[in-house]
């Protein structure tokens, strides 16, 4: 079985802003790869059409489920992080338990990202607590 990781890729390049000039930005994405390698190289040819692209790191960061639009066009500018739980039980110790679950929501607005985890947790068959949903710093999501 192969899995997928998910990285956090920090970069810093130059782009031209809204009054013409060049401005050096510093950006978050997320980047859907088997190796690091992989990031590298699809976050490179993501920003191939930027100046004096650097990547300031790479790191591993678990994300359970990305809920994002497929189609760039119809992608949006906010993501947001949720928090959720998982109740399973344990047989061992005959109780419940709570395992974490990260979720990546690209969503138009807060209200739209609750809709949207409210949908994906209706399509899951086990039972699942939100315990928070916040905006992110992420500027995209790479798959």
């Amino acid at each position: 079985m192969v899995v997928t990781q998910y990285y956090e890729v920090k970069v810093r390049y130059e782009r031209i802003d809204d009054a013409g000039k060049a401005k050096k930005v510093t950006e978050v994405y997320i980047v859907s790869a088997l190796v690091s390698q992989d990031v590298e190289i699809a976050i490179l040819s993501e920003l191939s059409s930027y100046r004096d692209v650097e990547i300031l790191s790479i790191k591993k960061v678990k994300i359970d489920q990305v809920i994002a639009v497929c189609d760039r066009d119809k992608q949006h500018d906010n993501f947001y992080r949720a928090r959720c739980a998982v109740l399973e039980y344990d047989d061992a110790r005959d109780r419940t338990r709570k395992v974490p679950v990260s979720i990546i929501i690209n969503a138009e607005g807060f209200d739209s990202a609750v809709d949207s985890l409210r949908a994906w947790q209706g399509a899951i068959t086990r039972d699942i607590e939100t315990l928070s949903i916040s905006l992110c710093s992420i500027k995209g999501v790479l798959i």
